[in-house]
């Protein structure tokens, strides 16, 4: 159990699955570094940073909470689910409700805090340096940083039991939070509605400046 949390606190509510490394801050550091870097022109620098955020204790976080159930990170309660609920046709939301949502969560992952990276800019570096970062269909051929903070819309109401695409019902997280809670509801999880707090609005930009200029 994290240090941070007391056994007898297990049950209580929760801001996130399960509290983010300090790494995960140092990788989201080290990709904004690489970001300015290619922005720069200086390749090789990035190429350095990108290195350098391919960390193993990050893969292992973000794989342990999106792995099999875990009775530490999952705290199920019994919570009676909704029956009969349609689903609406479209899972997920198009392209411009995702970036109206990105951009007001202030590209962080509305749960566990942390700083997310767009899947736009992921592809690009995937392709811009393939040598380094990894983003193979197997998830421990995925480069640490990326496999941990690509953003993904989560449906706070989950798809499965009716929730829609509106922006009310969708927050930013990143990857590890968003397959980790899956289709649970927030009251099986003992997650705090994310909702009840304001996002995070600094100068964090999903490195959204690398597809400045380019096409989208």
């Amino acid at each position: 159990m994290n240090g941070a949390e007391r056994a007898d606190d297990f049950w209580s509510p929760r801001v996130c699955l399960l509290l983010p490394l300090p790494e995960l801050e140092a990788v989201a550091d080290l990709l904004s570094e690489a970001a300015n870097a290619v922005v720069a022109g200086d390749y090789d620098q990035a190429r350095e940073k990108l290195h350098q955020a391919d960390m193993p204790a990050v893969h292992a976080f973000a794989a342990r909470i999106m792995g099999p159930w875990d009775s530490f990170i999952h705290r199920l309660r019994p919570v009676e689910r909704p029956v009969g609920t349609a689903k609406i046709p479209s899972r997920r939301p198009n392209r411009s409700a995702e970036a109206k949502v990105f951009a007001r969560d202030g590209w962080r992952c509305r749960y566990c805090g942390l700083r997310v990276v767009l899947p736009t800019a992921r592809s690009f570096l995937v392709k811009a340096f393939p040598d380094v970062v990894g983003w193979g269909a197997k998830d421990k051929d995925k480069h640490a940083a990326f496999y941990a903070l690509s953003a993904v819309a989560d449906h706070v109401v989950p798809h499965t039991i009716g929730g829609d695409n509106s922006l009310d019902n969708l927050v930013t997280t990143c990857q590890g939070c968003n397959y980790g809670k899956g289709d649970r509801l927030l009251a099986e999880l003992g997650l705090i509605d994310p909702r009840t707090r304001s996002p995070v609005i600094d100068t964090w930009d999903g490195l959204g400046r690398l597809l400045i200029g380019r096409p989208a």
